[in-house]
């Protein structure tokens, strides 16, 4: 018989919406951070020392919000909604703004993948319109800013 699973060491409540996607970032030395994507469209950035909701980030037009990621810089977020976009978000000192989006024309629940290969490089894969495809995001169109 397996054993029963155990206590939660403690909840974050407040996201005010079912939760589809979750991100952990827990640079070396800083707050470790939780991020949460919404049914509603809200992005929380849970600091987990506090166990409160340091920003909330109301995107993806009130669009589920089905996968977050953030770069290694750690200023920097990605979103994917079912607005159909991929929206980069600028974080720096304290900002929640969508600095760039790329269009998927994909409103499924398949998730982006991001693969950073270097501090500069990146490579975006995601859905495409056709549910049978998957689409890169070139280097210089979306990823330029990041």
């Amino acid at each position: 018989m397996s054993r029963p699973a155990p206590c939660p060491i403690y909840t974050l409540r407040g996201a005010g919406a079912p939760l589809n996607t979750l991100h952990f970032r827990c640079p070396g030395g800083d707050t470790p951070l939780l991020f949460s994507g919404s049914a509603k469209g809200a992005i929380h950035i849970w600091n987990l020392n506090s166990r409160r909701a340091e920003m909330v980030i109301e995107g993806h037009c009130g669009n589920s919000v089905i996968w977050v990621s953030t770069l290694r810089s750690g200023d920097s977020l990605m979103s994917q909604g079912r607005d159909m976009q991929v929206c980069l978000w600028d974080l720096k000192e304290g900002r929640s703004e969508a600095v760039d989006s790329v269009w998927t024309g994909s409103v499924g629940f398949c998730q982006c993948s991001l693969l950073e290969t270097s501090p500069s490089n990146y490579l975006l894969a995601f859905a495409g319109s056709q549910t049978e495809e998957v689409r890169r995001q070139p280097q210089g169109v979306f990823c330029k800013r990041l």
